[in-house]
């Protein structure tokens, strides 16, 4: 008969490749954004950032290729290759729309598909994050709930009105409330030129 993988196991399992598909699409989509135009007339990310472009196309770079390790692709990387694009992509792409770069500032710059193409990534980049830090506490959640249980079932239990055992090996104790016993005293051994005892003459 074949084994059942646990329900918790599979709905962990997907929310992790739903989470890593959407953090994977959202980089895509981020670069994609950053080489379409953003404001009027014509100006790309490359054209309106100074640094910021690069930091946008870094952190899309580094999601894909945490996502690819995830997937068995490549060396693992640590969780903080997710969470960084996830949280500091979006900050980046909203702050841009709010407040125009100093080459974008002026009439006639209104926001255009590049923009709400990068918003729209980052925001899935977020989203599949968000996925990710769920399953991750569940899991850590159900660990530490195995660990306790099994300490629980290992601890030996105690019935009520039982007295508990001593350790194997102490001393035996004496009942409450009889007197102290003086401990024994080992026999002198006979020191140099001390005459050894004389026996008692037995008459016939």
């Amino acid at each position: 008969m074949a084994a059942t993988t646990p329900p918790t196991h599979l709905s962990e399992a997907r929310n992790r490749l739903v989470g890593m598909v959407l953090i994977g699409i959202g980089a895509i989509l981020l670069l994609i954004g950053l080489f379409l135009d953003w404001f009027e007339p014509s100006l790309s990310a490359w054209t309106v950032f100074e640094v910021w472009d690069l930091v946008l196309a870094a952190l899309a770079l580094m999601a894909l290729v945490a996502v690819a390790s995830r997937l068995q692709f490549g060396t693992p990387r640590p969780d903080s290759w997710l969470l960084i694009p996830a949280l500091v992509t979006p900050v980046v792409v909203v702050a841009a729309l709010l407040n125009h770069p100093p080459a974008a500032q002026g009439t006639g710059q209104d926001p255009m598909i590049g923009i709400w193409l990068a918003l729209a990534g980052s925001l899935l980049m977020a989203l599949g994050a968000v996925a990710a830090i769920a399953r991750i506490s569940v899991a850590l959640n159900h660990a530490g709930s195995t660990v306790a249980s099994r300490q629980s079932s290992v601890a030996p239990q105690t019935p009520p009105g039982a007295t508990p055992h001593a350790p194997t090996g102490a001393a035996p104790q004496a009942p409450t409330g009889a007197p102290p016993q003086a401990p024994p005293v080992a026999p002198r051994d006979p020191a140099p030129g001390d005459e050894p005892p004389t026996r008692p003459t037995r008459l016939i």
